[in-house]
């Protein structure tokens, strides 16, 4: 039987496939991974209904999910925290796989598999049973939201080292009986060039780049992504995966303040196409002969025995890792503004100038402002106000931003003037984060004043109210002639205040 599917009816057979598995699997409490591969066992061509038979194009397709899902992972790197592990990850990274591979040939040499006289069997099977694979790991890390903590990182970083060991091996694959190094040594060039030229264009072009799409919040991701397939393009250019170039890709913009936005808009689409992924990976998965599931059992034997080597080692490098970690969060930061508009800049500046015996006003070092205008952030900066680049219209970013420890949330912003969300929005969005914070939300009517109350806002702030008093003020004293005075006055003051939006 023949596909009569084209691509975009196979790629809607894939994810229909995927989605009913996965809702079993969920209900039988087993790893969605599982069903997407087997999701590809039943409509691949090799053991069941054989309604996909040409599965090449759609893993091409599904490429793109191993591509995002490393660049987010690079993102999400912060290189500082890596190598606070220090030396025992090197260690570990460096000695696994040459340890591993040597227990493997002992292993599978005494099962009775050659290497030697143009048969290297049981070389190749220690080889694949000591690498691991980065897409499923990372993946399960990521579901488990385990992958910023420190055992996650420590994984992460071993990983890195296991893709450089499988790329070594398949340059050398094919020249077992007669290695030249030459070619390896020139992919390693190109790959160590590519790394220098990636953190050169990041330090002195893609900063300017950034700032200017910034103001744009949704040409971030779409920059972002375009970088990515470039160094995705060049890395491949250069020998190496495409996989490990957006890996290299994410971790060069991991410090810009603009990736936790392209990570909450880019992770929607990654998902879809890492199922895609996993789909496609269990389409040629062939109908097992007796002997290959003998090989399969003593090869997971010798996982199961490598595991717990591994584990112990793992284990070891969490206890001397955990004391040298320092994580800088804004965790201290009780106070959030979300949004930062001529309100709060008039705010922060009534703050500034209450200055205290002990300096400023206490108050400032409580706060954190949540914004993308990254203007804002150089002033705020500046002035020593934590600041982080988000959309708060965007309640994932919201938690990645860990306002949950707020003890106040601020919303100066009335809708009028919001994007793409709204006050009560927001306090639904809080209030779920925080549950235990004071919130204190801004609109423009009384109406909507009392909805907000009726949804559980702390205070709203309604400003033509206190407006309003300032005005009535000056009707009052206009008739008795002091209001060139007060124009005086309040020239004066104008011209004295220095905030951070005029």
């Amino acid at each position: 039987m023949h596909s009569q599917f084209d691509l975009l009816s196979t790629i809607g057979l894939c994810i229909t496939a995927a989605a009913l598995l996965a809702f079993i699997s969920h209900k039988l409490r087993q790893p969605l991974i599982l069903a997407h591969l087997h999701a590809g066992v039943v409509i691949g061509p090799q053991i069941s209904f054989h309604w996909v038979e040409n599965h090449e194009h759609v893993q091409i397709v599904a490429e793109i999910g191993l591509l995002l899902l490393l660049f987010i992972i690079g993102l999400e790197m912060d290189l500082k925290k890596l190598l606070a592990a220090g030396t025992p990850v090197m260690l570990t990274g460096i000695l696994q796989f040459p340890l591993c591979v040597a227990l493997g040939l002992g292993f599978f040499t005494l099962l009775g598999y050659r290497t030697g006289g143009g048969d290297f069997s049981s070389l190749y099977l220690a080889i694949c049973l000591s690498l691991s694979s980065t897409m499923i790991v990372v993946k399960l890390l990521y579901d488990k939201f385990e992958l910023v903590t420190l055992p996650g990182r420590i994984t992460l970083g071993v990983l890195v080292f296991l893709d450089i060991w499988a790329f070594l091996a398949l340059a050398l694959q094919p020249n077992l009986l007669n290695p030249h190094a030459a070619p390896l040594l020139l992919s390693l060039f190109k790959g160590v060039l590519l790394v220098i030229l990636c953190l050169g264009v990041v330090k002195y072009l893609l900063p300017s780049i950034f700032y200017s799409v910034a103001k744009v919040p949704e040409l971030v991701p779409v920059s972002a992504l375009a970088w990515c397939f470039a160094v995705c393009a060049a890395a491949n250019h250069a020998g190496w995966s495409r996989e490990m170039g957006a890996l290299v890709a994410g971790v060069c913009i991991s410090t810009f303040p603009y990736n936790v936005d392209v990570i909450a808009k880019v992770v929607s689409i990654r998902d879809f196409f890492v199922t895609l992924f996993f789909v496609a990976l269990g389409m040629p998965i062939p109908l097992p002969s007796l002997s290959q599931v003998a090989s399969a059992a003593a090869a997971s034997l010798f996982l199961v025995l490598t595991r717990l080597l591994k584990k112990m080692g793992i284990a070891d490098l969490d206890e001397q890792s955990r004391s040298k970690e320092e994580v800088l969060t804004h965790s201290d930061k009780d106070i959030v503004l979300l949004g930062f508009f001529r309100e709060a800049s008039s705010l922060l500046h009534e703050f500034e100038r209450q200055e205290t015996p002990e300096g400023r006003h206490p108050l400032l070092d409580r706060l954190l402002v949540i914004d993308f205008n990254p203007q804002v952030h150089a002033e705020l900066n500046h002035r020593g106000i934590a600041c982080l680049y988000r959309d708060i219209a965007n309640m994932d970013m919201l938690h990645h931003a860990h306002i949950q420890h707020a003890d106040m949330v601020i919303s100066t912003i009335p809708d009028s003037i919001l994007k793409e969300t709204s006050n009560l929005r927001l306090l639904k969005q809080v209030r779920r984060l925080c549950p235990e914070a004071r919130i204190v939300v801004t609109v423009g009517t009384i109406p909507e004043a009392l909805e907000l109350y009726t949804e559980g806002a702390d205070f709203v702030f309604l400003p033509r109210l206190y407006s309003v008093k300032e005005m009535a003020h000056v009707f009052e004293e206009a008739p008795r002639g002091t209001l060139d005075a007060q124009r005086d006055e309040q020239i004066e003051k104008l011209s004295a205040r220095r905030e951070v939006l005029d």
